[in-house]
């Protein structure tokens, strides 16, 4: 349990300088995040620390169906078509997995674009899996909201729809 795995911390190389190796040595009077204070407490402890009332909590809030959602980009420097900006995150690749209630299988569905024209339309076409209704899970929300937007300024006619995706997404990091 080395200082470098340390959740999002930016002073590890001032740590290592003085000697201190492991999360567990870490001195009391370094600033830590909340994160961070649960890592060094469950591994000073040898056992993970789990929020059974906030796990149990997220887990009644969701609304079914539930569409665990992932998009995979690209950035590049020289926009691949019309209407795309440097750098932009442009959605090649996503899958979802619908859980149409508790307890339920999860139906899989998945898009990957073939070419190099614009794939948003066809991409659309394909998340219209998505219902009008149900939570939207995703880890690390802000990424997923990022590409429906792009999407949206993409496709206006779709506006009102993607933004409905965005309202109702949750982040599997909360828990």
């Amino acid at each position: 349990h080395n200082v470098t795995e340390l959740y999002y911390f930016k002073q590890k190389y001032e740590l290592l300088d003085k000697g201190i190796l492991k999360i567990a040595d870490i001195p009391s009077g370094i600033k830590l995040s909340d994160k961070q204070k649960i890592q060094k407490e469950a591994i000073k402890a040898g056992k993970p620390i789990i929020n059974k009332k906030g796990i149990r909590d997220f887990l009644y809030s969701l609304e079914y169906p539930v569409y665990c959602l992932d998009f995979e980009t690209l950035g590049v420097a020289i926009p691949p078509f019309d209407k795309a900006r440097p750098y932009q995150k442009i959605p090649f690749q996503f899958s979802i997995h619908v859980i149409p209630k508790p307890v339920a299988r999860p139906e899989s569905h998945s898009f990957l674009a073939d070419g190099r024209e614009n794939f948003a339309p066809e991409l659309i076409k394909e998340l219209r899996v998505i219902g009008p209704k149900g939570t939207v899970l995703a880890f690390n929300k802000g990424f997923e909201k990022q590409v429906l937007e792009c999407l949206e300024e993409q496709s206006p006619k779709d506006g009102k729809w993607l933004r409905s995706i965005v309202d109702r997404l949750q982040d599997l990091m909360d828990p």
